[in-house]
């Protein structure tokens, strides 16, 4: 009970707090409408008036309108005040705005009938009904637009009298404010009367697009006894009236449209695809599942690759599973965009079902479209397709014996890296035995237990072939533990060269710092100059990408550059040797300088260094930089050592 109190005060402390602070908000907001209104009012600044006026427009109240209203008579200050006090919600805006409707000529009279159109004010319009026989055209053209935005039944009426008497220009103007209003008729409820309005125009002499547009209005104003006209506009030879059918298909709200127009589409002429696809997708665009079917019959019968991909789109916009089977047929049999669009629509598309019907099919399907939802399964990484995976890298099809393999190392984990070693040992031939080489390479680059990784690969070790070894061997590479280092290590001595060679790769290949002395050792002893090469770039590569202390590193380093032959090995110690914190690092970069053809290496690690020891080794520093500039270096490598010994100083 104590707690249910406490709570119910804090929820009265909350309460109170923000209605504090939306007092404190409103009064702040009235003190600032004060001082806009000042501005307004004494200001000879033209510029601070409008920007009091654009500022009002966002907090601007009642109080503000009678100094604003005194504005629409200003031709500098009208359009600025009109815009202030169009968003006021005071209906006395509405009545400024239809009192100076007496008062107001010429673009002062038109900006004030724009703000009525703008606030839809239905007061106004007898006023404006009077305004549409105005001898000025712009006046009644304006008159007729807001007469369109306010769309009312009065408003309908008096554009259709003045229609058809009013000159040409304001009679195109006039009619396109009768369009509006119909749609407003609509929106509102008064279909009756937008359909006397729409029909109206598409009976006038009047231009194609106008009747077009009123076309549209009067099929969705008439609800459901609008779908014959529908169906007329998409049988309709005019291309005009067969995208506003197309539109008009695409919004028509009615739940008995789809069937309707799936009907219709399966009447058209087989010839012309091009208006066959167009109307489909406008079908699909209803997201109606009912086009799902009429998909599938194009997917599986039509020959026509701009049907088939217009299909597909439909499919991947609706999210439908029951298209599953033909898209996956269509993925492996077809050519080109068909079938590349396909299989992208079942690596995207969306349903409950979706997974589980491709595992189906893996375990049931032809050999063809098994391998292409092997495929998809490794795309969508469907977890629960492993076991029919697995079972698919035994199959008698080796094209689906690879995808298989391959979507395993997509998606696999470590429970999954046993089945996938005792496929590369059961591999058939070269080509299965790298796939599957490569699949496990990408489990292994997953899996964060490295050792337990090492251990399954380990196990499997005694009982492989040579292949099969030395693809183990390059695969312990990227599980770097003591057990496989062990491996490795002892194998570099196998009288098989094969093996012996794919060891000594592996260890040039090795990620971890517990390698760094078998590498070096390789380095220094190998008789094999490729090997001499790929030890040295790897060991400087784990000495660099390693966090080991600086002056273990340079050490490493230094026995590198003993061991180095050739200047881009340099080049990469040197560049190592620019990530070392450590005085001998940096002596050994000095040393460098003086070698025109590692020079620009050398400079740029013994800057890097510098930077790192400039605090910690003054002395050591300055003498490094002061060798460098004796070498009479680039002037921003120049500028970067004087900085270094100004921070000495």
């Amino acid at each position: 009970m104590k707690s249910i109190k406490v709570a119910s005060l804090i929820t009265v402390i909350i309460i109170g707090s923000v209605f504090t602070s939306i007092c404190a908000d409103i009064s702040a907001r009235k003190e600032e409408q004060k001082k806009l209104l000042s501005i307004i009012q004494t200001s000879i600044n033209l510029h601070e008036k409008v920007v009091a006026c654009k500022r009002l427009a966002v907090i601007g109240d009642e109080e503000s309108i009678p100094v604003l209203s005194k504005l629409l008579e200003d031709e500098q200050m009208h359009h600025i005040a009109r815009f202030a006090l169009e968003p006021n919600p005071s209906p006395e805006v509405d009545k400024v705005f239809r009192s100076s409707l007496d008062k107001l000529q010429g673009k002062l009279l038109i900006g004030v009938i724009n703000s009525i159109g703008v606030r839809r004010d239905p007061d106004a319009v007898p006023k404006l009904i009077k305004l549409l026989n105005s001898k000025d055209v712009d006046i009644a053209a304006a008159a007729g637009a807001a007469l369109g935005c306010i769309g009312t039944t009065d408003s309908a009426k008096a554009l259709m009298k003045a229609i058809p008497s009013a000159p040409p220009q304001l009679k195109i103007d006039l009619a396109s404010s009768a369009i509006v209003c119909g749609e407003r008729l609509y929106l509102t409820g008064k279909n009756p009367e937008a359909v006397k309005l729409f029909d109206f125009v598409i009976k006038s002499d009047l231009p194609r697009h106008l009747k077009m547009a009123a076309t549209r209005g009067t099929i969705l104003a008439r609800g459901d006894k609008g779908l014959p006209i529908l169906l007329d506009q998409l049988r309709s030879n005019d291309d005009g009236m067969f995208a506003v059918g197309l539109r008009v298909a695409r919004e028509y709200p009615s739940p008995k449209a789809t069937i309707a127009l799936i009907n219709l589409y399966n009447k058209m002429p087989s010839k012309d695809v091009n208006r066959l696809s167009t109307f489909l997708e406008a079908i699909g665009d209803r997201n109606d599942p009912a086009v799902i079917p009429l998909c599938v019959k194009i997917l599986n019968e039509s020959t026509s690759s701009i049907l088939q991909l217009s299909a597909i789109k439909v499919v991947g916009k609706i999210n439908d599973d029951t298209a599953i089977s033909s898209l996956l047929k269509v993925a492996a049999k077809s050519d080109g965009d068909v079938a590349t669009a396909a299989y992208n629509c079942l690596i995207t598309l969306g349903g409950k079902n979706v997974d589980s019907k491709i595992i189906d099919i893996i375990n049931s399907s032809e050999p063809e479209v098994k391998t292409v939802a092997i495929k998809v399964a490794g795309e969508r990484n469907i977890q629960s397709s492993i076991p029919a995976l697995v079972n698919a890298t035994k199959s008698e099809s080796k094209v689906v014996r690879l995808a298989a393999i391959s979507s395993l190392g997509a998606i696999g984990s470590t429970s999954d890296l046993r089945n996938m070693t005792a496929v590369l040992l059961n591999a058939k031939d070269k080509e299965e035995l790298d796939v599957a080489e490569e699949a496990i390479n990408s489990i292994c680059g997953k899996i964060t237990n490295k050792e337990q990784a090492s251990a399954i690969l380990i196990e499997n070790y005694p009982k492989a072939g040579v292949e099969v070894k030395c693809s183990l061997l390059r695969l312990l590479a990227q599980t770097p533990s003591e057990k496989a280092l062990d491996v490795i290590r002892n194998e570099i001595k196998n009288s098989d060269s094969q093996i012996s060679k794919s060891a000594a790769r592996s260890l040039c290949q090795w990620q971890g710092v517990n390698g760094l002395e078998d590498i070096l050792k390789l380095a220094s002893e190998s008789d094999d100059p490729t090997i001499k090469v790929l030890a040295l770039r790897g060991l400087v590569r784990i000495v660099d990408q390693n966090e080991i202390e600086p002056a273990r590193k340079s050490e490493y380093l230094r026995k590198a550059m003993t061991l180095a032959t050739k200047d881009d090995e340099r080049k990469l110690i040197l560049a190592a040797a620019g990530n070392c914190a450590s005085t001998d690092a940096l002596k050994m970069t000095a040393e460098c300088i003086e070698k025109p053809e590692l020079k620009g290496e050398a400079a740029a690690a013994l800057i890097s260094i510098g930077k790192k020891l400039a605090s910690s080794h003054p002395q050591e520093v300055k003498s490094a930089i002061n060798k460098l500039l004796e070498s009479k270096v680039d002037q921003l490598t120049e500028k970067k050592a004087q900085e270094i010994l100004n921070t000495i100083k």
